[in-house]
């Protein structure tokens, strides 16, 4: 490289330098700030559901249902029929 190349380097980093340290303060310090939704904060605590649906004699929606038979102990061994 040239003397001049050198020269040219260091003009176009102190440029960059500059800008780079004036054109983020102009961007983002407009001064206009926006209001924001905040959200309610979340905590681990639910109160406890009314006793008048959540009691002993409610309807059990879930109960067990045995649909087959079928007692095999081992499901996926392969048997032959003869």
């Amino acid at each position: 490289m040239k003397q001049s190349d050198y020269l040219i380097i260091l003009v176009v980093v102190v440029i960059s330098i500059v800008l780079a340290i004036i054109l983020p303060k102009d961007l983002f310090s407009r001064g206009s700030l926006n209001q924001v939704e905040q959200v309610p904060v979340i905590r681990s605590y639910f109160p406890k559901p009314q006793s008048k649906y959540f009691n002993k004699s409610s309807i059990d929606l879930s109960p067990y249902i045995k649909i087959s038979n079928n007692n095999n102990k081992q499901p996926f061994i392969t048997t032959t029929i003869n």
